[in-house]
């Protein structure tokens, strides 16, 4: 069994949120021996979900990735849908990340989008294009993101467009952002509140925000929210908080509980994790080994091989990626 070799075969599976996952997990590895099959499925690949490849190879951070993002930059080949916005996501990801790699002429690759600069998908990817340097290369694609920008997508009814709202507020160090942020802190959404929630001590994490915080924890009903709370804040029941959500009837909170065990190292709690190798969603499963994976619990080593055959393909190449990280 190769789990690195199951991984880069992903990368051409007939499903392309198949193929999507294996990018984003091939990523993570941080492998470079994953950059031709990820220039590959740049090239051949005809859908959407390819921006994932451009994320991985941004972060392997080799340069033989430069030519098939200038290609992407330019034509993403795949189909440009009337007001929808995945077409240009890919092309501005792409120039994102050549701008990432060093490449100091990547907008050209986009100046029209730039000129026009309604697209979307500049939303989508705010905070990454925040995350740009401060230099002469990367301020046509950065200026696009300004705090008019951001309130003006605002206005919009959907939560969707409010989480990425969120993901870039906290670039904004001033007090009509964190006005914006607190308010969020009260939107219908629990999905949003938790946004909110970690956008507001990205901002400033203060004694303040935190007591805001605290006060938010205690009056929250919405499990979701209640467990991303405790991974920010950390209170002294986090774990009891996540060991009761561990057995919610929701896939999603199950699956966030899970998230919430591994990002605060509950290593007590990987007993509790066990069962749900075997929950019936597919989602519960993939959350519950990159659980195990993120503890180090290599105790799950022959659970975690029997899924290799699970009926999802994405299941099996979360637990190839568990082989490879924890290489049992």
């Amino acid at each position: 069994m190769n789990g690195l070799r199951i991984l880069l075969n992903g990368t051409v599976h007939t499903e392309p949120l198949v193929r999507a996952e294996a990018a984003r997990l091939l990523g993570e590895l941080g492998d470079k021996r994953a950059v031709p099959y990820l220039i590959d499925m740049l090239r051949k690949d005809n859908w959407y979900s390819k921006v994932t490849a451009v994320y991985a190879l941004e972060k392997l951070g080799d340069e033989k990735a430069v030519p098939v993002l200038l290609e992407m930059a330019k034509s993403p080949l795949v189909f440009n849908f009337n007001g929808k916005h995945n077409h240009d996501m890919i092309r501005i990801a792409a120039v994102a990340a050549l701008l990432k790699l060093g490449n100091k002429t990547a907008a050209k690759s986009i100046h029209e989008l730039l000129t026009i600069k309604t697209s979307q998908g500049f939303l989508e990817l705010a905070a990454y294009i925040l995350e740009l340097p401060d230099n002469e290369a990367a301020y046509p694609l950065k200026s696009i993101i300004s705090f008019e920008f951001l309130k003006k997508y605002a206005k919009i009814f959907q939560s969707g467009i409010h989480m990425r709202i969120l993901d870039a507020l906290p670039y904004f160090k001033t007090k009509s952002a964190l006005h914006m942020i607190k308010k969020y802190l009260k939107h219908f959404s629990r999905y949003v509140r938790a946004k909110a929630a970690g956008a507001l001590l990205k901002y400033e994490d203060s004694s303040a925000n935190r007591g805001i915080l605290k006060r938010m924890l205690i009056n929250e009903k919405k499990m979701f929210t209640k467990l991303k709370l405790a991974v920010l804040l950390k209170p002294d029941n986090s774990s009891e908080i996540i060991k009761r959500a561990l057995k919610n009837s929701c896939y999603f909170t199950k699956s966030t509980a899970l998230d919430a065990a591994a990002e605060l190292k509950l290593h007590k709690l990987a007993e509790d994790i066990l069962p749900l190798l075997k929950d019936k969603h597919f989602y519960v499963r993939i959350c519950a080994i990159e659980a195990l994976e993120k503890l180090n619990y290599r105790q799950a080593g022959s659970k975690i091989r029997i899924m290799l055959e699970d009926e999802d393909p994405r299941v099996q190449l979360q637990a190839a990626k568990y082989f490879v990280m924890l290489k049992s």
